[in-house]
């Protein structure tokens, strides 16, 4: 039997049999005939001498193992492949062309080396050829490959250098999740700003990189943050419905068009608003002159990363920053979500910060090593000045019951707090919440005014106004009230209403003689009568009564725990794959960020 070396017609068999007379002609059969495969491919016929096929789909072997039903006829049946990404190999050959990279960059770091405190320079040490080929091989590797790829630049696939010069592979979204959680749980503002601001930087390197993952690891990133103060967030969306809390973006000082940068008001009301915001602005002025001003400077010394996904997002936030101080950007203001209840734009300063100071320190930044100590030196130097600076022009000192210390104070005697509108309970008047009325004052009428005032000042109760059949106080608990658990033991002459020195919340679980009678958020419990003021009014019997109140975990609450433990448990197991992958990568000169 004789049989060829390669397949297809190419390796058809031929033998001459002449000058051969042990073999008649028709002795000889062919068993397996040499044919070509003969594909159909989106209307085309493709042939190949194989049925391995792999230069047919890039990445993709075709093996064919027969012929399809009613082949070589239109009534062929198709067979349809599906390729689908494989990203553990695709992320495995990614590492190993990094890990290849920056063996060559080490070696190079190596033998260009200076020992400073030996004075000892390795034999490549201030080779320009050896700095060349470090160069050309980083824009070879960053460099655009041109179109007709789906990945153009390496940075597509996360691949970023160092501030040494080696490469990583950048697919942590750990940390991210902490600065948005740790944002959300500091400040609310800052939380609105921080999620925002990473949904566009994200937005704007997917969009120069032509790639998703930034946006699915600022996703990932943003779902495990929310999740982790979710135990403040979910009560904080739940239980905004429990007070006016419109009142602080409707109030015309806290309205975003009425403090955008220079702007002033013939409203009286906003006189001193427009003091400050005329302060303000010369400060944002200064400040994104400042970054734009850098910004230039480090693109006209070069000094910005080869990335451009990097320098271009940070570039963009002192820009986006500017345009929303203006009233151009109040269709912005009005379609996101939220975003109103910042209530200045010049809040958005905070975010400037960052990018700021990388620009400056990028764009003034030296190459010899004695003036990067003398500009360090002039740097903190103008930073205490203006500390200094703005410490005496800027700061305004508190009252004393405004202070920290008369804020204890006040709360460990049970003294109550100023309200702010938006904190009132729904349909409450803080204007005519009466100054210095006793924890407890028994009336007959639900609604009756315990003090008024003729003057349009905040009313202050007066032990002779006879509003007052009788008062009680809260049981103290060395020298203290608790706060969340508050208990008064009366004797009323007769039958009516306790009014409270506390306001009405959906939390306060009210209890008379053990008895429940009102807990806002049960839809079972009739509601306690309404007061202009919002202090609650407990209905009680004539004799002995014990009154407690209790603020209690609602279901809003109990599921924000939940969802942050829950949050909790992925953040950890999030962590504990990125540095086993990160350990790993270690071994093999790899450092994942």
């Amino acid at each position: 039997m004789l049989t060829a070396n390669s397949s297809g017609t190419a390796g058809s068999v031929t033998l001459d049999t002449s000058g051969i007379n042990v073999l008649a002609p028709d002795q000889l059969t062919s068993v397996v005939d040499a044919v070509d495969a003969h594909l159909r491919v989106g209307g085309s016929t493709v042939t190949r001498s194989s049925n391995s096929i792999t230069d047919l789909v890039p990445g993709v072997t075709l093996n064919l193992v027969h012929a399809s039903a009613n082949a070589g006829t239109p009534d062929a049946t198709p067979t349809t492949v599906a390729v689908t990404r494989d990203p553990a190999t695709t992320a495995t050959k990614v590492q190993t062309f990094v890990d290849a990279v920056n063996a060559v960059l080490s070696e190079i770091k190596k033998d260009t080396a200076y020992d400073a405190s030996t004075k000892t320079a390795q034999p490549l040490n201030g080779d320009p050829t050896a700095r060349g080929i470090t160069d050309n091989l980083l824009d070879q590797v960053l460099a655009a490959t041109g179109t007709g790829t789906a990945v153009k630049v390496l940075s597509q696939l996360g691949i970023q250098t160092t501030r040494d010069g080696a490469l990583t592979f950048d697919s942590s979204a750990f940390p991210l999740a902490l600065v948005i959680a740790g944002a959300w749980l500091s400040n609310a503002p800052l939380g609105v700003m921080a999620s925002y601001l990473l949904a566009a930087v994200a937005m704007a390197t997917a969009l120069i990189r032509r790639s998703w993952a930034p946006v699915l690891r600022a996703l990932v990133g943003v779902t495990l943050g929310i999740g982790l103060s979710a135990l403040y967030l979910v009560p904080a969306a739940v239980e905004q419905r429990w007070v006016q809390i419109r009142q602080a973006v409707d109030d015309p000082g806290l309205a975003i068009e009425n403090s955008f940068l220079f702007a002033r008001h013939a409203n009286p009301n906003l006189e001193l608003h427009d003091v400050e915001l005329l302060r303000v602005s010369i400060i944002a002025v200064i400040m994104l002159g400042t970054a734009l001003l850098a910004l230039f400077l480090a693109w006209r010394r070069g000094r910005l990363p080869r990335d451009r996904a990097l320098w271009i997002s940070l570039a963009l936030i002192p820009v986006a920053i500017l345009f929303l101080q203006f009233p151009i950007s109040l269709p912005v203001w009005n379609l996101l979500p939220k975003l109103r209840f910042l209530q200045f734009p010049w809040r958005w300063l905070v975010a400037l910060e960052a990018p700021m100071a990388i620009l400056f320190a990028a764009a003034i930044w030296p190459e010899r090593r004695w003036l990067r100590n003398a500009e360090i030196s002039a740097c903190s130097l103008l930073f205490l000045l203006i500390t200094t600076a703005s410490l005496l022009m800027f700061h305004q000192s508190c009252d004393a019951e405004d202070r920290v210390s008369g804020r204890l104070s006040a709360y460990h005697r049970g003294q109550g707090f100023e309200g702010v509108d938006e904190y009132a309970p729904p349909s409450a008047d803080n204007s005519i919440v009466v100054v210095g009325v006793p924890d407890a004052c028994l009336v007959a009428d639900a609604t009756t005014i315990l003090a008024a005032s003729s003057d349009g000042t905040i009313p202050e109760w007066d032990p002779a106004n006879g509003h007052c059949d009788a008062t009680y106080s809260w049981i103290r608990r060395d020298g203290h009230i608790p706060t969340e658990h508050r208990r008064i033991i009366a004797d009323t002459p007769h039958a009516g209403f306790l009014i409270l020195h506390l306001r009405e919340y959906a939390a306060w679980q009210v209890r008379v003689n053990d008895r429940l009678v009102a807990f806002g958020v049960d839809p079972a419990l009739e509601p306690l009568p309404h007061r202009d003021d919002g202090m609650m009014a407990i209905p009680v019997p004539r004799g002995q009564v014990e009154v407690a109140i209790d603020w209690g975990i609602t279901r809003d609450v109990i599921l924000g725990r939940w969802l942050s433990a829950l949050s909790v448990i992925f953040v950890i197991a999030l962590c504990i794959v990125e540095r086993r992958s990160s350990e790993r990568q270690d071994s093999r000169s790899m450092t994942l960020g």
